[in-house]
């Protein structure tokens, strides 16, 4: 498989069910909304949950939801690192909002980490972070998208053949 060089218009993206993230355990729910990257997100809102990423590259942007009802403030930690905090507020609802970007890292292997606080923005509903995507920057290479459409080949019947009843049908596809 041919990997292209990532440019600026080829940032990856990992989606929250990728298994490079790690996920505290029984803490993080399923949330479903054609509204987020692949149509759902996870969420969570107890005090001491994690996710955390690892990652190669000199960048991540963590992609989330911005709202009154997933008001959450998190904790961020880079490389073991504490680097703040960050408020998930919006007034409006935010859906795929840039909750928090970093770039200029060391190019090579990392591990970000995002702690919910248990606590919420003043004007807000809940606690909820979420988490839909993280976009990877520097990492070198992006796989290349399929798509291309399978050939499929019929093999049996034979062209032409004239068939009556049940018929089994055999092919082949790559």
């Amino acid at each position: 498989m041919n990997t292209p060089s990532v440019s600026s218009a080829q940032i990856p993206s990992v989606q929250e069910t990728d298994p490079t993230i790690s996920y505290l355990a029984n803490q993080w729910y399923e949330i479903p909304d054609s509204r987020f990257s692949g149509g759902h997100a996870l969420g969570a809102f107890k005090a001491g949950t994690t996710v955390a990423v690892a990652f190669s590259g000199t960048g991540l942007t963590w992609i989330g939801y911005r709202c009154v009802c997933a008001a959450g403030i998190a904790r961020l930690y880079m490389d073991g690192a504490f680097i703040g905090t960050v408020d998930t507020y919006a007034a409006v609802p935010e859906p795929q909002a840039v909750i928090y970007s970093i770039d200029g890292l060391a190019a090579g292997e990392h591990h970000f980490t995002i702690e919910v606080t248990g606590t919420y923005h003043s004007a807000g509903d809940s606690a909820y972070v979420f988490v839909d995507a993280f976009d990877i920057e520097g990492s070198g290479t992006t796989p290349i998208s399929d798509t291309v459409p399978p050939e499929v080949n019929l093999t049996a019947p034979a062209a032409g053949a004239l068939l009556t009843g049940a018929v089994v049908v055999s092919a082949d596809g790559s």
